[in-house]
C-alpha cells in the first residue's frame, strides 16, 4: 500500500509491505488531485494515488516490479 507521499522538495512515495517501508522517487502528474507516477517501479500504471494497494516484487538485481492485486 502507498502509505505516505511527500510532494514538497523531494517528491517521494513510501510503499509499505508486511515487513518494510520502501521509498521511491515520484513524478507529480496532477497536483490538484494528488496523482503521481513511480517510474522506477517496473510495469506500474501511469498514475497512482495515496492508499493504492498493489503487489510488489523484487528480482535478484534489486529492481522492483508492480503487479495488480484483487484488493
Amino acid at each position: 500500500m502507498i502509505s505516505f507521499v511527500h510532494f514538497d522538495d523531494i517528491n517521494t512515495a513510501t510503499v509499505t509491505t508486511e515487513t518494510d517501508d520502501i521509498t521511491f522517487p515520484l513524478t507529480v502528474n496532477d497536483p490538484e488531485s494528488n496523482h503521481f507516477s513511480i517510474e522506477s517501479l517496473i510495469a506500474s500504471p501511469e498514475s497512482f494515488s495515496i492508499g493504492d494497494i498493489f503487489g510488489l516484487a523484487m528480482d535478484e538485481m534489486e529492481n522492483y516490479y508492480y503487479y495488480p492485486t484483487n484488493k
